[in-house]
């Protein structure tokens, strides 16, 4: 999610900030009506399912926004075996430092 606060890009009863929503709540939200009818009933993806679907077909570019998450993004980018797959950036020197310690072999920027 880009926007720390639901309103621009969501519609649904689950209003807000990201930070203060559940990720039931968020999985509620139409996240494409916004871009125009024809992307109406799109959902917020998780990071494992982006990455499931995306394994073999595609790298995917994952940024950081946020510190401390970094443990986490490492163990679904190992157990969906998308190291090969994906790029690192985040604008946080120590964030990649800390995910160059956990996937040495994921390519960062």
């Amino acid at each position: 999610i880009h926007d720390s606060m639901t309103m621009r890009t969501a519609r649904g009863n689950a209003q807000g900030a990201v930070a203060d929503l559940t990720l039931e709540q968020l999985k509620t939200l139409d996240v494409g009506v916004w871009k125009g009818p024809q992307f109406a009933g799109e959902r917020i993806p998780t990071l494992d399912e982006v990455l499931t679907a995306f394994r073999g077909r595609a790298v995917v570019l994952i940024e950081l926004k946020a510190r401390g998450i970094e443990e986490r993004v490492a163990q679904i980018i190992h157990d969906t075996g998308m190291e090969d797959g994906v790029v690192l950036q985040s604008f946080d020197a120590e964030s990649m430092r800390i995910m160059r310690g956990l996937l040495p072999e994921v390519r960062g920027k």
